[in-house]
């Protein structure tokens, strides 16, 4: 991508530095990141990431062409200290959306890109929260607090420690029911950032099946585990 492109593309003049640059590749990310969310349709989504893909290359194209070709021989001046933790800097919420390119160039790509500008590697989806794996988790695997791990929620040990009292099982079920009946669009927001199913990788029916065996399984064991202790003690209050 030639230069004057890529400036016409961030909606830059001139000659600019930068940190000129990197702030109007996060202003225009941002605003085509909101045209991805509110778009009628998939067609338009495409067209938005296609534009969000071009604007990453004519950005990475420009601090290409603005790197020195040598590194300055004379160190340059020690600033003064400064106090990050009294004063700590704001961090756009941009960047809480860029990612590593998953090919071997390194380079940070906001995670709707689908197909890295700098090397070409299509990205893979990043972690997807699956509303129906989040609701068998709580159903068949709930009594451990595997669903709340698996949504980053704490308390998830003390599920463990007490599922013993069959408490957390009771309380996992009607977590599992919640999650079933919660809004998809809501779902998103809360725990995907607005992410899509079809924007990031959403579980295939292996997983579920895996996810339902398994929770049989322990399930099965338990019971069998608290039927044994009442007969023990049957035993030896009649002994």
């Amino acid at each position: 991508m030639n230069r004057e492109k890529a400036v016409a593309l961030l909606r830059l003049t001139g000659n600019p530095e930068e940190r000129e640059i990197s702030a109007a590749f996060e202003a225009l990310a941002g605003e085509l990141h909101g045209k991805i969310n509110s778009a009628p349709d998939e067609a338009s989504k495409d067209e938005y990431r296609k534009r969000l893909g071009e604007a990453q290359e004519a950005h990475d194209a420009l601090l290409l062409d603005n790197l020195p070709l040598s590194k300055p021989t004379i160190a340059p001046e020690k600033e003064p200290f400064k106090n990050t933790k009294a004063h700590p800097e704001s961090t756009p919420e941009f960047t809480e959306n860029m990612v590593f390119c998953s090919g071997r160039c390194g380079t940070r790509l906001h995670w709707e890109v689908t197909r890295c500008p700098k090397c070409g590697t299509p990205q893979r989806g990043v972690r997807y929260r699956d509303r129906r794996v989040a609701a068998l988790l709580a159903y068949f695997l709930g009594g451990l607090g595997i669903h709340r791990f698996y949504l980053g929620l704490p308390h998830g040990l003390n599920y463990l420690s007490f599922i013993w009292t069959f408490v957390p099982i009771v309380k996992a079920i009607k977590e599992g029911r919640a999650i079933a009946r919660f809004d998809q669009v809501r779902w998103d927001e809360k725990y995907n950032k607005g992410r899509a199913s079809h924007q990031g990788k959403s579980a295939g029916v292996g997983e579920i099946v895996v996810i339902v065996a398994l929770g049989i399984v322990i399930y099965s064991l338990l019971a069998v585990w608290f039927a044994f202790l009442i007969v023990m003690f049957i035993f030896f209050v009649d002994q």
